[in-house]
C-alpha cells in the first residue's frame, strides 16, 4: 500500500486534472474559434507554469527554429531552459505568441479541444516540422550518460476530448505509413485525451502491469489517466531540465547567421 502522503499526492493531481478539464470546457463560451484555442492553451500553460521548476520558461508558442535557419509549423506551447534566448518583444506580459530556438527547448505541446482524426494529423504534422537540434555532444566528457537528448524536445498532444484509442492509433499508423521519413524523435512522446486515455512512448525498457515494454514503443494507460499523464509530463520535463545543466549550449551561430558571418 502506498504511504498516506502518496495517496494525498494522487488526490492533489486528481484535483488539478478536474480543474484543468473544467477550465478547458469553459473555453466554449468564446464565440470565436481562435479565442477558444487561445483559452485552451492558456489553461494548459498555467498548469505547466504552476508545476514545473521555476528555471523553466513556459510560453504561448508560435514556432521553433534551429541555428541553420530552419523553422517549424505552429507550436502552441513552448518550454525552454532559463538561459535560452527569448524573443518576447511582442509578448511583454507573457500572454502573446512567442518563438524560440530548438536548442534549449525542453518541451512543446499541441493543444486541442476535440482530437478528431483531422486535428490529430495536423498536430502530428506540426510536431514533425520541428527542426533538428544539435546532438553532437561528447557525453562522457560532460560526466553524464546521454539523457535522451536526441529525443528533445518532449512532445505533447493534449485534448479535452477526442476519438477512441483505436481510431487514434489507426490514424497514427496511416499518417506515418504515408510519411516514413519522419524520424522517431519528431513523433509525440505523450498523447493525453483527458478522462479517457493516454498513449505515450517510453525512452527505456519499462515494466508495466507485469509486461516489459520495449523502448520506443507506444503503450496505453487508462487507469487514473489524468494523474498519470500530468505526473509523467512534469517528471519528463524536469529530467530534461536537470540534464540541461551539463550541456554547453552555444547560440553564436544564431546571431552570426543574421549577418552572413561564420566564426572560425
Amino acid at each position: 500500500m502506498p504511504a498516506p502522503f502518496f495517496e494525498r499526492l494522487r488526490d492533489y493531481y486528481r484535483d488539478v486534472a478536474t480543474v484543468l478539464r473544467g477550465e478547458s470546457s469553459a473555453s466554449s463560451i468564446f464565440p470565436n474559434t481562435s479565442d477558444i484555442g487561445t483559452s485552451r492553451e492558456v489553461v494548459y500553460r498555467k498548469f505547466l507554469k504552476e508545476h514545473l521548476p521555476s528555471a523553466c520558461n513556459v510560453m504561448l508558442g508560435g514556432f521553433l527554429f534551429n541555428q541553420q535557419g530552419e523553422d517549424s509549423g505552429q507550436i502552441d506551447i513552448i518550454v525552454t531552459i532559463e538561459d535560452c534566448p527569448q524573443f518576447n518583444f511582442t509578448s511583454p506580459e507573457g500572454n502573446g505568441k512567442s518563438f524560440s530556438c530548438v536548442d534549449g527547448t525542453l518541451a512543446v505541446a499541441s493543444i486541442k479541444s476535440h482530437l478528431n482524426s483531422n486535428e490529430l494529423r495536423n498536430a502530428l504534422k506540426n510536431l514533425a516540422s520541428v527542426p533538428q537540434h544539435r546532438v553532437a555532444f561528447d557525453w562522457p566528457s560532460l560526466g553524464i550518460e546521454n539523457p535522451f537528448y536526441e529525443e528533445w524536445p518532449y512532445k505533447i498532444i493534449f485534448a479535452n476530448d477526442g476519438i477512441s484509442e483505436e481510431t487514434l492509433r489507426q490514424t497514427m499508423i496511416d499518417f506515418y505509413t504515408e510519411r516514413p521519413d519522419i524520424p522517431s524523435n519528431r513523433r509525440p512522446n505523450m498523447i493525453h485525451v483527458a478522462g479517457k486515455f493516454c498513449i505515450r512512448r517510453t525512452f527505456t525498457d519499462l515494466e508495466y502491469m507485469g509486461d516489459t515494454i520495449k523502448a520506443g514503443t507506444y503503450f496505453t494507460t487508462t487507469a487514473d489517466v489524468d494523474v498519470a499523464s500530468l505526473v509523467v509530463v512534469v517528471h519528463s520535463i524536469q529530467q530534461g531540465l536537470a540534464a540541461s545543466r551539463y550541456i554547453p549550449f552555444d547560440y553564436s551561430e544564431l546571431f552570426s547567421g543574421m549577418f552572413g558571418m561564420k566564426e572560425r
